[in-house]
């Protein structure tokens, strides 16, 4: 296919295949780590303020109760930042 269509398409230097090889990972922050890096480390996958995301799990858990839960869930399964 000729004119930059389909799936192997080039955009500027990289291929799309190439772009599939390059994925950002979740990963807990040790940088913006206050408790175990998770807000800070969903901060920096989403190119968020950390300040935002633990926000989000207080008013997560004082609504429904489940921010708590969800962040000792996202600390177990969550990897470290590889240094």
């Amino acid at each position: 296919m000729r004119g930059g269509h389909g799936r192997f398409a080039r955009r500027g230097k990289h291929s799309l295949i190439e772009e599939e090889f390059t994925m950002k990972k979740l990963r807990k922050s040790s940088t913006q780590k206050i408790i175990a890096g998770v807000c800070g480390g969903i901060g920096e996958y989403f190119n968020v303020d950390p300040t935002l995301i633990r926000l989000g799990f207080v008013a997560l858990s004082f609504m429904f109760g489940g921010g708590l839960l969800v962040y000792i869930i996202a600390a177990i399964v969550i990897p470290s930042e590889e240094q």
